[in-house]
């Protein structure tokens, strides 16, 4: 039976939070690690994608690089920071 983003978030053991919802039932058939500002051209659909955010130093926004994954119909993205913390 395929991961979906529910799974992930009911795992108490993750301990994580959802921020913007969206189709919690999608499944997850990749995950991928990133810093790149924009890994768009490395990524297909159905995609988690984390982040630690080592980009934003980098003088790219948050807004950018989810536009970004938005265009390639990533299904999720997760991080440690959320958007507005330094």
């Amino acid at each position: 039976m395929p991961t979906t983003l529910r799974d992930l978030l009911h795992d108490p053991s993750l301990g994580l939070e959802l921020l913007v919802s969206g189709d919690l039932d999608r499944e997850i058939r990749w995950v991928h690690v990133t810093e790149l500002a924009d890994a768009s051209p490395y990524l297909v659909g159905d995609a988690l994608v984390l982040t630690a955010g080592v980009w934003r130093g980098r003088r790219h926004s948050a807004t950018g690089f989810v536009r970004a994954l938005f265009v390639r119909d990533v299904g999720g993205v997760g991080s440690r920071w959320r958007v507005g913390d330094s």
